[in-house]
């Protein structure tokens, strides 16, 4: 060990013994002041030097003001003021607890140098473990730093409070910007059991990179793969709970979250995804995916990220989309295209005139139900034709519906009009029509019937 500086003292203390080992510590009043100058401090147990430039220090019985306490630990520079009490029982106590409300400024503060060690030796990658957090300190800090460094993660202007209480430190207004987005974020880190740290925040990220989300935050890169082959920006309000690994990575098979993603404007082309949906499409103008001013409400529950129907373009093509993805990269999607009839290939024709009622309008659009199934990295697309069939069907039932109206209407007004041709008579020769849309109609015209000779009988 290595201590080395310049301490000016002037304190005052008295009390008795049986009063310090009693813990009777307001019994021992003391005043005074203290400076620190060129101080250094270092030792085989301590894996960073301390230092302090200087430090002035004010002590009443209740508790020591610090002034213009500015230093270094290992890499990280520090400037700090502000007040410390119950400070006799931290320090001739046995796990007292000690207060403080402090505003810490810096230009860098590394968090890499206070991580334990994980225990398991690496050789190509550097190892990180969890921070812990004294459970005997209870301390407000306000703090303003240029540059935090975290794993492989650089913050800028980070400012906000940190306040460490019963071994969690709380998070509130803590604002960032990182991988060139603007992250605020609230919420707690407990690493009280280090064997399951837990978190739970809220975070609200603005215009972010959608491709470096992708690159460096884990839970991005497993939900949403395709993200990293994006361009354009995103934004969210998300609150996600779980614990940590020892590496500080969130462990995927405890996350849960909630929350909505906006997307003012991206596009994807030339993947897999794309390919699979030509290929079941037929469609040769759909080779690029484009979002637009599109809100998703998301949520993530054992282990599979689940989003309600949004719309994006395949092509020209809107489409709706909804469905889930897997910590294990399997995919579970249902795609709901918008096609003019006139742009679907001869395989369609079928299904164009059943779903039209055999008109040809080319501009009529056709709902292709696609469901995407398999992984991102060998999507499975197929058409669902059972989707399709109930489609049809309900297509066929409203237009005679339609048709069923407007024959009853002419019929009506040409009753109304003078026509007393009784239409319900019908040639002796004439056959039954097998059609029951058609019964339909003439039942609903017979009633129409009765109901105006009633009318005019009265």
């Amino acid at each position: 060990m290595t201590v080395s500086g310049k301490v000016k003292a002037d304190l005052q203390t008295k009390g008795k013994m049986s009063d310090l080992e009693a813990q009777r510590y307001e019994r021992m009043p003391t005043s005074g002041t203290a400076s620190l100058t060129n101080f250094h401090y270092s030792s085989t147990d301590l894996p960073y030097p301390v230092t302090l430039a200087q430090a002035q220090l004010r002590f009443d019985p209740r508790a020591i003001e610090l002034n213009n306490v500015n230093g270094t630990i290992g890499r990280s520079d520090f400037s700090v003021n502000g007040s410390v009490s119950n400070y006799m029982g931290y320090l001739f106590g046995k796990n007292e607890l000690v207060k403080g409300s402090m505003n810490y400024q810096a230009s860098l503060l590394d968090l890499n140098e206070f991580m334990e060690d994980s225990g398991e030796e690496t050789t190509t990658e550097e190892s990180y473990g969890v921070i812990p957090v004294p459970k005997n300190i209870d301390f407000v800090l306000k703090s303003s730093i240029k540059t935090v460094k975290m794993m492989d993660f650089s913050m800028t202007n980070a400012a906000g409070e940190i306040i460490v209480r019963d071994g969690v430190a709380n998070l509130r207004g803590l604002s960032f910007n990182l991988l060139g987005g603007a992250f605020t974020v609230n919420g707690a880190y407990d690493p009280r059991d280090l064997s399951h740290p837990k978190y739970d925040f809220g975070l609200k990220i603005d215009n972010l990179a959608i491709a470096q989300a992708a690159a460096g935050f884990t839970i991005v890169k497993t939900f949403a793969p395709m993200a990293g082959m994006m361009a354009g920006n995103f934004s969210t309000d998300f609150k996600l709970n779980g614990e940590l690994l020892p590496d500080l990575m969130p462990n995927l098979k405890t996350l849960n979250g909630e929350g909505l993603v906006r997307i003012a404007q991206a596009s994807l082309k030339e993947s897999q995804l794309i390919s699979g949906i030509t290929s079941v499409t037929r469609l040769d103008d759909t080779n690029e995916v484009t979002l637009r001013d599109v809100m998703m409400s998301a949520h993530i529950k054992d282990g599979r990220l689940n989003v309600k129907p949004f719309n994006v373009r395949f092509g020209p093509y809107t489409t709706a989309v909804s469905g889930s993805t897997g910590i294990d990269g399997s995919i579970n999607y249902n795609l709901k295209m918008d096609v003019p009839a006139g742009k679907l290939g001869t395989q369609y024709n079928s299904f164009v005139s059943q779903y039209t009622g055999g008109k040809t309008d080319p501009n009529a659009m056709i709902p292709l139900n696609i469901d995407l199934r398999g992984t991102f990295l060998s999507p499975q697309p197929v058409l669902n034709m059972t989707e399709q069939r109930q489609q049809v069907q309900e297509a066929v039932t409203t237009a005679a519906k339609q048709e069923a109206e407007k024959q009853a209407t002419q019929i009506v007004q040409g009753l109304l009009g003078g026509n007393k041709t009784d239409t319900t008579k019908k040639d002796s020769t004439a056959t039954t029509p097998a059609d029951p849309k058609q019964k339909a109609v003439e039942e609903g015209v017979k009633t129409i019937q009765n109901l105006l000779k009633k009318k005019k009988n009265n």
